[in-house]
């Protein structure tokens, strides 16, 4: 139960952030609002003329193009990577920098300070919220990780069920990336179906602790729990959607977890 209080305390973190870019391409359209934060790992995005990000963008790698009139409320944090701020273009906060560079045209403007000092950087990058949702998935897996040693104590090795839908998993990505190379085609965010090993793992710890006693007792809370935010996890990071929106399902998850599991 204590675990799944800090998994609650980093989901409500997350709220400041917006979007998660790892490679590929992020285009925000013309005129359109990201609301929190923005982390690029990678890849090459953009913010469309006239939009707007109302938190910091954080950038690890890539190409960044920021084109005219568009504004960060934030700062804009480098690790690395190349950022280019158009004509118009607006930066409220500070840009700092730990690599890369900033190429800024005519006309674009920084309110803020231009800084490289690497104890600014750590502070600014440490405290933004958008690595909640990283720090979430990691306490997700050392938790299925604690509970599978667990269950290798008490359980006999006779039961199968985990690892025949791990093992089905497995398969299922090995046969999306062997047709990802074969017909050439790609997927941003592919490496996510790797979370779907732990949580198909855990929804079986459900089903066969809902086949032993007949119903969804509160030693399948935490599997439970623990299985469909792993899902939701893969649903965001594979399909890009926003963090900062889908975060209060978390909750809900977790209540109908307590709820169902009583």
């Amino acid at each position: 139960m204590k675990r799944i209080a800090i998994l609650i305390v980093l989901v409500i973190l997350a709220t400041g952030c917006g979007a998660v870019s790892a490679g590929g391409q992020y285009d925000l359209g013309r005129g359109e609002t990201l609301r929190g934060d923005l982390w690029l790992m990678g890849g090459n995005s953009r913010l469309g003329e006239g939009s707007r990000v109302t938190g910091s963008v954080l950038m690890m790698g890539g190409t960044f193009d920021v084109f005219a009139d568009a504004e960060i409320e934030g700062d804009l944090i480098m690790l690395g990577g190349n950022a280019s701020l158009g004509r118009g273009v607006v930066v409220r906060g500070d840009v700092i920098k730990a690599g890369g560079n900033v190429r800024q045209v005519e006309g674009a403007r920084i309110e803020g300070k231009t800084s490289s000092n690497p104890f600014d950087i750590g502070a600014r990058f440490a405290g933004a919220f958008c690595l909640a949702p990283v720090v979430l998935l990691g306490v997700l897996l050392f938790w299925l990780i604690s509970l599978t040693q667990r269950r290798r104590v008490t359980e006999p090795a006779s039961d199968r069920i985990s690892t025949l839908a791990v093992g089905g998993v497995l398969i299922l990505i090995g046969a999306f990336l062997f047709a990802r190379n074969l017909f050439d085609f790609d997927l941003e965010n592919w490496w996510a179906l790797l979370i779907l090993i732990p949580a198909v793992g855990s929804l079986a710890d459900v089903w066969r602790s809902y086949r032993a006693e007949g119903r969804l007792s509160a030693a399948a809370r935490g599997p439970l729990v623990a299985g469909v935010a792993l899902l939701l996890v893969t649903a965001i990071f594979l399909f890009d959607l926003s963090w900062g929106t889908l975060w209060p399902l978390f909750v809900i998850i977790f209540g109908v977890g307590v709820l169902v599991a009583r």
